[in-house]
């Protein structure tokens, strides 16, 4: 499965329990730059 489906599917779950919680990415972007993204579910 990829990475975003697992995502997804941990999104989901996360929401069923009721968390709250805070992702952050870091990494390179497809330019080879440095780049930081982070994903921050409500409930």
């Amino acid at each position: 499965m990829s990475f975003q489906v697992e995502l997804v599917k941990l999104q989901e779950w996360i929401r069923d329990q009721g968390l709250k919680v805070v992702v952050i990415f870091e990494g390179r972007d497809a330019a080879g730059k440095g780049a930081s993204s982070s994903a921050s579910p409500r409930g």
